[in-house]
């Protein structure tokens, strides 16, 4: 527990600035995510559809369109990497505060989680931890294994996610509204690391 007085001032302001920048980062990504790549997205297959409807089209049309559906679901996979990326080196910058010596010792999730728990915070216990999870294997799946469902995310969340399906793997197909709200719910998990760590030292108004 903090006690000097300037101490607490100091970590209060970095709690502060820490806030804001988690707010201007995933604000800046869903900017650019709905409201730019996704419009351009949508006005192609409009486009495309409307080609489809006339007497010319022919299988390229076909094709075309379905080309660009896969290419929507790579980039909004891409975005699932770009948000874990974003939790996790916040997890890092906040966890300092509990031990000056990070290292790479915490570069794994499970790691980051036991790092806290063993200071007296269980992450899972905060507010979209079950989500904020999905989100990390979701970001492994991606990175690891050519996007294919894992057992381990079919196991978090059965709805969502199916391994195999008529024996077949299956791949994960990101649509943008669920982009949209992993966005809003890692940025609830960090608040509630924020505001947690503002109660472990003292700091809450």
């Amino acid at each position: 527990m903090i006690k000097n007085s300037r101490c607490q001032a100091r970590l209060a302001i970095r709690f502060e600035i820490e806030h804001k920048l988690i707010r201007s980062r995933l604000e800046r990504i869903r900017i650019i995510f709905e409201e730019r790549i996704v419009p351009s997205f949508e006005e192609d297959e409009k486009y495309l559809e409307r080609q489809l409807k006339t007497k010319t089209a022919n299988e390229d049309d076909y094709a075309e369109l379905e080309a660009l559906k896969s290419d929507l679901t790579e980039v909004s996979n891409l975005y699932c990497v770009a948000i874990w990326n974003i939790v996790e080196s916040h997890l890092k910058m906040i966890g300092k505060h509990l031990d000056n010596k990070w290292g790479n010792k915490w570069n794994k999730w499970d790691t980051i989680k036991d790092c806290y728990k063993d200071r007296g915070i269980d992450l899972t216990c905060l507010q979209k931890y079950r989500e904020t999870n999905i989100l990390h294997l979701i970001n492994n799946c991606i990175k690891h294994t050519d996007s294919i469902v894992s057992e381990q995310l079919e196991s978090a969340d059965s709805k969502s996610f199916k391994r195999l399906v008529e024996r077949k793997k299956q791949k994960i197909q990101m649509k943008p509204e669920e982009i949209l709200s992993y966005i809003k719910n890692a940025e609830l998990f960090l608040y509630a690391v924020i505001e947690i760590m503002e109660a472990k030292f003292q700091l809450m108004p």
